[in-house]
C-alpha cells in the first residue's frame, strides 16, 4: 500500500510539474503567466492553436476595437498603432479564415464584449467566390462553435474544456514549451498578447531565400485556386447576392443595433496579384465583385458603415519589386498577397482620417463607375511591368 502511495505522489508531482511549466512557459500565447525575455516572451509556436486561444484571448483582453480578417491583417494591422490612442484593441485575425468564419467570431465578440465600440474588417475577393459544386460555405461551423458558446450544452463544454486542458497538459504543449524556450534567440514568429503577427518568418525567409521563392510560391498558389473550380459571385442565376453577402449583411445589422462603427476595407494587393487574377479570366468579376459590394454597402448603408477600397492600382501597389536585389526587403510588401506593417499603417491612418488621395477610395454608387474605369485602364499600363516580372520568376 506504502509503495501505491508514493508512486501515486510521484505521478501527481510529475503531472503537476510539467502542468506549471507549460503553463508558465505558455507556447500558444494564452498570455496567462508572466512574459520573462530569453524565456518565453517570444511564441513561435502559438500559431499552431490560434483558432483556440484567440477567441480566449478576446475575452481576457475586452477591446475596444476589434480588428478581424485573415492573415492579411493579422500581418498588417498593428494594435499598437498611434490611431487608437488610448483604446484597448484587439487583433483577432485568424489566417486562412473564411468570411463566414470571421464574421461569426466577431458576432460572438459582440455578444461577448460589452465595451466594443468600433470593428476593423478587411475584406477579399477570394473571399465572395462560390461554386456550384461547394456552395457557399466550404468550413464547418460545427468545426469551432464550442469555442463561441462553450457553456451551451454539455457537449460544447466538454469538447472546450480538453482544447484548453491540452495547451497545459499534452506532449504536444510539452513540445512546444520546449521549443519555444530554445527559439527566444532565433528570428520566429511571434503572437503579441494583442493578437497581432510580427511576421518574422517573413524576415527569416527573406535573409535565406529572398523574395523570389515568396512571390513565385504566391503566383503558384492564386493559379492553383483559380483553376481548381469554376468561380463566381452567385450560386445560380436567380440569386441577386449569394450567401456571402447574405452573411455579411447579418454582421452590418448586427453592428448596427449595438452601435458599434463598421470600417469595412479591401485589402490592397500587389500589382502581380490582379495581374494574376487577369491572367486566370477572372478580372471582369474583380471588378463586378467590386461593383456589387458598392450597390450591397449602399442598400444597407448607416451611420456607423463605411466601405474603403485600397485594392487598386497606385504608388504602393504598384511598388517595384527589384528582383535584382533578391534580399532585399520591398518597403509596402512581403510578397504579392501579403503587406508589411508600414502599409498597414498607412491603411489605418487613412481609414480613420477619411482620405480621399489615391489611395483609399470611397466606394459609393457615385465613384464606382469610374473607379472600375480607371482599373482597367491601370491594368493595361502596368503590363509591360507585369511581363518583365514574370520573365524573372
Amino acid at each position: 500500500m506504502k509503495y501505491i502511495k508514493l508512486f501515486t505522489l510521484y505521478v501527481f508531482l510529475i503531472l503537476a510539474s510539467i502542468g506549471l511549466f507549460n503553463w508558465f512557459i505558455d507556447p500558444f500565447a494564452m498570455y496567462w503567466s508572466p512574459q520573462i525575455e530569453g524565456v518565453n516572451q517570444k511564441k513561435p509556436q502559438a500559431s499552431n492553436r490560434i483558432r483556440v486561444t484567440k477567441p480566449f484571448r478576446l475575452t481576457q483582453v475586452q477591446p475596444q476595437v476589434l480588428i478581424m480578417g485573415n492573415s492579411r491583417t493579422e500581418l498588417g494591422l498593428s494594435p499598437e498603432h498611434e490611431v487608437f490612442a488610448d483604446k484597448k484593441v484587439y487583433n483577432l485575425s485568424i489566417a486562412g479564415a473564411t468570411l463566414h468564419y470571421q464574421i461569426d467570431h466577431i458576432l460572438y465578440a459582440i455578444q461577448e464584449v460589452n465595451q466594443l465600440e468600433t470593428i476593423i474588417l478587411g475584406i477579399d475577393f477570394f473571399d465572395f467566390l462560390v461554386s456550384k459544386e461547394t456552395g457557399h460555405h466550404s468550413e464547418n461551423q460545427r468545426q469551432y462553435q464550442h469555442r463561441l458558446a462553450p457553456f451551451a450544452n454539455w457537449q460544447s463544454q466538454k469538447k472546450y474544456g480538453v482544447e484548453i486542458l491540452s495547451l497545459i497538459y499534452s506532449l504536444d504543449a510539452l513540445s512546444s514549451s520546449a521549443t519555444t524556450l530554445m527559439s527566444q534567440q532565433l528570428v520566429t514568429d511571434n503572437i503579441t498578447n494583442l493578437g497581432f503577427n510580427d511576421a518574422q518568418s517573413y524576415v527569416r525567409i527573406m535573409k535565406n531565400e529572398g523574395k523570389i521563392p515568396l512571390f513565385a510560391q504566391k503566383l503558384a498558389f492564386i493559379d492553383n485556386k483559380l483553376q481548381e473550380k469554376s468561380w463566381q459571385l452567385r450560386i445560380n442565376n436567380k440569386d441577386h447576392y449569394s450567401p456571402k453577402f447574405d452573411k455579411l449583411k447579418e454582421l452590418i445589422v448586427a453592428a448596427k443595433n449595438n452601435g458599434i462603427e463598421l470600417k469595412l476595407f479591401i485589402n490592397p494587393y500587389h500589382y502581380s496579384y490582379l495581374h494574376k487574377i487577369s491572367d486566370n479570366g477572372y478580372f471582369d468579376l474583380y471588378l463586378k465583385w467590386k461593383e456589387m459590394l458598392t450597390v450591397f454597402v449602399n442598400d444597407n448603408q448607416n451611420e456607423l458603415l463605411q466601405i474603403t477600397d485600397f485594392s487598386g492600382f497606385n504608388e504602393f501597389t504598384l511598388e517595384p519589386e527589384n528582383f535584382e536585389a533578391p534580399f532585399n526587403n520591398m518597403k509596402w510588401f512581403w510578397e504579392p498577397a501579403h503587406y508589411n506593417r508600414e502599409l498597414g499603417d498607412v491603411i489605418l491612418n487613412t481609414i480613420y482620417t477619411n482620405s480621399t488621395d489615391s489611395f483609399g477610395k470611397p466606394l459609393t454608387t457615385d465613384t464606382i463607375d469610374k473607379l472600375l474605369e480607371d482599373e482597367k485602364l491601370a491594368l493595361n499600363k502596368s503590363l509591360i511591368m507585369w511581363q518583365n516580372l514574370r520573365r524573372k520568376l
